[in-house]
């Protein structure tokens, strides 16, 4: 049961890059890996209250790519 509800969640918080208001990739700096790396955004729909918005991460992990969560 666990395992079928984690996987909703996933395809739920995939598909909602089809909803997004707007898609955009940039590329950031890691210090870390002293190289640059380009990042999906995914923007919600315009908000009247813009000044603070929930932020989800999504890593692709070992394989991917930055556009997993977007296919």
């Amino acid at each position: 049961m666990k395992k079928r509800m984690m996987t909703l969640w996933l395809l739920l918080l995939a598909g909602g890059a089809l909803f997004a208001g707007r898609v955009d990739t940039v590329r950031v700096y890691s210090p870390t890996m002293d190289k640059t790396v380009p990042v999906l955004l995914v923007f919600p729909e315009q908000k009247e209250n813009t000044d603070s918005l929930n932020v989800v991460f999504l890593l692709h992990g070992y394989g991917g790519s930055f556009k997993s969560w977007q296919k």
